[in-house]
């Protein structure tokens, strides 16, 4: 399939080395970087690859961690249950974003640390759940909730206390901050940009009874609700009185921030969090889930129609989705879907607007070429590269604004495109940034044969930067 809008924004930005990005962290991106620097920049397959072979150990560790805890047959039903999970399977697994690398980290961290708990307290073990704490901080701060969570774990156990008078932890925690340090400077550099970008989405703004409870339900469609249901019912077994112990305790604890804070943060917040924001605190409900099904459910019949009624569903989800993409059946049933389908334009590559731009001549009528956005200017880049370049002259430029000096384009002509922009939408975004802007003639997006978007193109002339 081709790729989504954020892949091919993490693709495009980290074509340039920095210690951090205005998104995320920047492990993601420099695992990009690596490969592209290998030659595998229009590659979708390829530059998936490294993330397939991610969620490929996060498997693996997912039995590892539930193997330690629970025994081997435990740690089976957990990793089968984890893949029957399309948000983390699918996104987390195959896509390219933070995620991957994040939750396999975050997996590595649990089971080192889990081994020092319950099994052997040596120096060695917590300083190899240090350095995956430090990959996970370098993969997305969701790495936070996971040193927060052994924490949670150590204060509320009083036979675990002692461990803070030890060396281990203290290892464990400098590793942790050594590795996590180019986030750290990058933030110093630029005034902490990229942490005030991620807490301003749960500032306040009035209250939303309802919104947890639809963040709820959104949880619940992404991981599928039988899978999510299985969950919270595995947990809910753990900690009843006559059955908790310290192992059920410490995993609840890793799992409880992620939920906790994007379940509840909509309830006084105007900006949503995503549904796939609370995935890394799910995903350590996993060994619970399997303890549960080894302990007595994997011989009833009804649990093995169940299990293959997942995995059948889940494959069909898939099957429809990729084929949707690649061939657009649907819109041969009804061709005037294909203007409302979200999927195909999300996933276009924009390949015409490259041919558009060459056969028109105008790249030697203008400099450099603009979207609207970070994520238009994103598709512009990918499409683009060696034809034009691409640089971001709009109100929300995300990674773009850090990565190029618009001031080197003065008195330049570029190229505004984006989807359905009207003259008098871009006179009011862009009329102060050139001294004049004319409309030309629209592109039209095609996927599988079916017109998909279309965009409006303008030409300014004498680019005027504001900064």
């Amino acid at each position: 399939m081709p790729l989504g809008v954020d892949e091919t924004y993490t693709v495009v930005t980290s074509r340039f080395f920095d210690w951090s990005y205005f998104d995320h962290p920047p492990l993601a991106w420099w695992i990009e970087l690596a490969l592209q620097r290998m030659g595998a920049a229009h590659s979708a397959l390829l530059l998936r690859l490294p993330f397939i072979g991610l969620f490929a150990l996060s498997t693996w560790l997912m039995y590892r961690l539930t193997g330690l805890l629970y025994g081997e047959r435990a740690g089976f039903w957990a990793a089968l249950a984890l893949n029957l999970a399309p948000a983390l399977s699918v996104t987390s697994g195959s896509w390219i974003l933070p995620d991957g690398p994040l939750i396999a980290s975050m997996l590595g961290s649990a089971y080192f640390t889990a081994s020092a708990l319950f099994e052997r307290d040596t120096l060695r073990t917590w300083l190899a759940a240090g350095i995956c704490a430090g990959f996970a901080l370098l993969s997305k701060y969701h790495g936070v909730f996971l040193p927060a969570g052994i924490a949670a774990f150590l204060v509320s156990q009083p036979s675990y206390r002692a461990l803070f008078c030890k060396r281990g932890i203290y290892v464990a925690g400098i590793a942790a901050f050594v590795l996590s340090a180019p986030v750290f400077i990058w933030n110093v550099q630029h005034h902490w940009v990229s942490l005030h970008f991620q807490v301003s989405r749960a500032s306040v703004h009035g209250l939303h009874p309802l919104a947890p409870l639809e963040t709820l339900l959104g949880q619940a469609l992404f991981l599928t609700p039988w899978i999510w249901c299985a969950l919270l019912w595995a947990a809910y077994r753990s900690l009843r009185p006559a059955r908790e112990t310290a192992i059920a305790w410490y995993l609840c604890c890793l799992a409880a921030g992620p939920i906790l804070v994007f379940t509840l943060t909509p309830f006084w917040s105007a900006s949503r969090p995503m549904f796939h924001w609370a995935m890394p605190g799910y995903l350590f409900l996993f060994p619970l889930l399997g303890a549960e099904i080894d302990a007595g459910m994997s011989n009833r019949r009804w649990f093995q129609v169940g299990l293959g009624m997942a995995g059948t569903v889940l494959a069909l989800a898939l099957l429809l989705t990729a084929s949707e993409i690649r061939f657009a059946w649907v819109e041969a049933l009804q061709p005037s879907f294909a203007w409302q389908n979200r999927l195909l334009q999300e996933t276009s590559d924009w390949n015409e607007v490259r041919n558009a731009v060459v056969a028109r001549g105008l790249d030697r009528n203008a400099g450099f070429v603009s979207g609207t956005k970070w994520n238009t200017t994103a598709k512009l880049d990918y499409a683009l590269a060696g034809v034009l370049p691409v640089r971001c002259v709009c109100r929300e430029p995300h990674e773009y604004a850090y990565r190029d000096d618009l001031r080197s384009l003065r008195n330049q002509s570029g190229l505004i495109i984006g989807p359905d922009l009207t003259l008098e939408q871009a006179r009011t975004l862009y009329g102060s940034s050139f001294e004049t802007l004319a409309p030309l003639e629209p592109i039209v997006l095609e996927h599988a044969g079916y017109p998909v978007t279309k965009l409006s193109v303008y030409l300014g002339r004498k680019f005027r930067p504001q900064q």
